[in-house]
């Protein structure tokens, strides 16, 4: 038993030291470990399935996906084996999600879009299983992944509504009746999973547009990205840290740069001067953004006659958004009770709809400051018309 009880640990210890190596890019010591783990008799169904998910996530890395497919079956193959007392139910199924959406990465890009339609399938079974909801990020975010399997099988309509359901999980009160109705910028909230679910969707109509030469999926497309600058200023908002800002801005100028290409392939495929505008105004937005950030607070905090008991109302409420998050994460990445995380959750949402209540309440009480600081204006055609006529 204290045999056992020592490969075990010695077990535990390789799939640890193999994440390390990984990390590292020490890949040869990271295999060789992961192997070296996995050589120990009598090895318990969580230390075993544990270094066979580690694994073969290396494996992926390393673009070995038939190994990696092999190796996760067999880790579910040992957790269907598994008793209670040797993993409990719950964290059972956190390992077969996890395993089934992997499945189904691989298969996708093996090109066996029916084995990798099942793998998802599984995966969001068992996730709803295990959270009991379907109203969760991680839900939303599978649902993503199911719609962007659907669009390499080329079925595009059935991938809009998956990217419309992870819409859903987040915004309950989306209810989409077609294909092109898409959630008002009024439902919004700073939540990535709705920026990334705008953005599927947009590529979605355009690969389908590619195939069928539809006018009217780029239309679509155009509006996705137009919805995805109204979500992308919520989550502006409430980052504190300038680090934060720059990867989202980066990220935007990459989305900008998607639109202006719908934009300009609306204008070729219809002649229309509004879509060349559009492209104008996307590529405004993304010009700079970052230095106008900066500028921007420095004209509202000397321009703006605002009391210091407002700055400090400001700086409270970004520092409670940012507060949550990090308390969030810690409890996920300790594993703590799914209990314990949804309050968790519902005390991030509560504090991110305090700080966007307290910005749109500015419109109105300090106008100044908010053109200043938040406002993100970019001239009409006809004022533009007249600035360069002048």
């Amino acid at each position: 038993m204290e045999t056992e009880e020592a490969y075990e640990q010695a077990a535990s210890a390789c799939s640890d030291l193999g994440l390390v190596y990984q990390n590292w890019e020490r890949k040869d010591l990271a295999r060789a470990t992961y192997l070296q783990g996995l050589s120990y008799p009598n090895l318990g169904a969580y230390a075993q399935s544990l270094l066979l998910i580690n694994y073969a996530d290396f494996l992926l890395g390393e673009e070995e996906e038939p190994e990696a497919l092999e190796r996760l079956q067999s880790a579910t193959a040992i957790l269907a084996g598994a008793k209670e007392e040797e993993i409990p139910l719950k964290r059972r199924q956190a390992l077969q999600a996890g395993i089934y959406e992997k499945q189904a990465l691989i298969q996708s890009e093996l090109g066996d879009y029916s084995a990798a339609l099942a793998s998802i399938e599984n995966a969001l079974e068992t996730s709803v299983s295990y959270y009991a909801t379907n109203r969760r990020r991680e839900i939303a975010k599978l649902y993503n992944k199911y719609g962007q399997i659907l669009v390499g099988a080329e079925q595009f309509e059935e991938a809009v509504r998956k990217h419309q359901t992870a819409i859903q999980c987040v915004i309950p009160s989306y209810q989409p009746a077609s294909i092109n109705e898409l959630p008002s910028s009024e439902q919004f909230f700073a939540e990535n999973v709705i920026l990334e679910s705008l953005e599927h969707l947009a590529n979605t109509y355009m690969l389908w547009h590619e195939s069928s030469k539809s006018v009217e999926l780029l239309e679509y497309a155009m509006s996705c990205h137009q919805l995805m600058y109204e979500a992308e200023q919520h989550l502006q908002r409430i980052y504190r840290y300038e680090s934060s800002k720059l990867l989202n801005l980066e990220e935007s100028r990459r989305r900008n740069e998607q639109a202006i290409r719908v934009a300009y392939e609306l204008f070729r495929n219809t002649g229309q001067e509004s879509y060349l505008y559009q492209a104008f105004v996307f590529a405004e937005r993304s010009r700079s953004k970052l230095l106008r950030e900066a500028l921007q607070r420095t004209q509202a905090n000397d321009l703006a006659g605002l009391n210091s008991q407002v700055r400090e109302e400001e700086l409270a409420l970004q520092q409670a958004v940012s507060e949550a998050e990090e308390e969030r994460y810690r409890l996920i990445s300790e594993e703590a009770a799914d209990t314990i995380i949804q309050i968790a959750e519902t005390q991030l949402l509560q504090a991110r709809d305090d700080l966007y209540q307290w910005v749109r309440s500015l419109e109105t009480k300090f106008p100044r400051y908010y053109q200043l600081r938040y406002a993100d204006q970019v001239p009409s055609l006809v004022e533009l018309r007249e600035r360069l006529s002048s």
